[in-house]
């Protein structure tokens, strides 16, 4: 079983995440810092490198589908 937290950001999910991943005794992984690791730049950076944010979340996407595999 896989739980994901999505919303806006600076709501609480990374600390949420964290905390129920710890309670169940599961590995937890921040996408931020997935992004971050495998594109090897900030997120900041990539989403100004796009035009929209669709075209960013598309790119993004890759880091979400190696995480997956």
């Amino acid at each position: 079983m896989r739980i994901f937290l999505a919303g806006v950001g600076c709501v609480g999910k990374t600390t949420t995440g964290a905390r129920l991943a710890e309670l169940l005794e599961w590995r937890f992984f921040d996408l931020d810092a997935e992004i971050e690791r495998f594109f090897g730049t900030s997120v900041e950076r990539l989403r100004n490198l796009h035009l929209t944010s669709h075209s960013f979340g598309i790119e993004a996407s890759q880091a979400l589908k190696h995480l997956l595999s």
